[in-house]
């Protein structure tokens, strides 16, 4: 750099790789772009723990490290790397905002939390160690990815905070998803008894059971021979 060398010109993300603070604080202390392309969340998702503290020592004096954090800890959290969310957690990332995958664009349509994403992949030990948290989480979103995978303890979890079986405003409810997920474990040659726990526990926890599983719904559990189990 004493001789002319522009510091724009290196890439954050191939600074962070190195785990070495000393370099990491050099470019940083001279100015280089640590937030346009989102090079600290890239280095986070194949991390070295170096980053952290340097990350608690420029949080403050870079306010867009605290966003590449938390699509750090988002990504962790949907691969299941328990260890780094909780780091991560401890940093001070937000496992409640709605965020993209690490390089996409925001839409609101698709970003979704960290907690919803290790609901999405049955990651249950960090479903736990985030907690889910009512004033902060969408119950009714959180149970439809929950019956997505068929986790039951997650699902009597949400059920019990006050998450709506019947799925509410949704036209692609918690029962429906329940569905799709068993005959694509039906077409997989897995068995077929979470499906029936889990539907079983939707209808015992809704006021209106039929409101839960239609007709259809019903044939298909026939069909692939689930029914007995689903229903007392």
């Amino acid at each position: 750099m004493d001789y002319g060398a522009d510091v724009h010109s290196i890439d954050f993300e191939d600074v962070c790789r190195t785990g070495n603070p000393e370099i990491m604080r050099f470019f940083l202390d001279r100015g280089i772009d640590a937030v346009t392309g989102q090079p600290f969340a890239k280095a986070l998702c194949h991390p070295r723990r170096p980053q952290l503290g340097i990350y608690m020592q420029y949080r403050d004096k870079i306010p867009g490290l605290k966003h590449q954090v938390n699509l750090a800890l988002r990504h962790h959290a949907q691969v299941g790397g328990l260890k780094w969310v909780c780091l991560l957690l401890w940093a001070g990332g937000d496992a409640h905002i709605r965020l993209p995958d690490v390089e996409e664009e925001s839409d609101p349509e698709d970003d979704s939390t960290a907690l919803e994403e290790a609901v999405r992949f049955g990651q249950i030990k960090i479903v736990e160690k985030i907690g889910i948290d009512p004033a902060k989480d969408d119950l009714n979103r959180l149970l439809e990815e929950a019956c997505s995978t068929c986790e039951w303890p997650i699902i009597e979890k949400l059920l019990t905070l006050g998450a709506d079986p019947t799925g509410g405003k949704s036209a692609y409810g918690p029962m429906e998803r329940l569905i799709n997920h068993f005959e694509w474990k039906i077409n997989r040659g897995t068995g077929n008894v979470p499906i029936g726990i889990c539907a079983r526990h939707l209808m015992r926890f809704s006021p209106s059971p039929t409101k839960v599983v239609d007709g259809s719904q019903m044939t298909n559990m026939v069909r692939t021979g689930s029914v007995e189990i689903c229903i007392d």
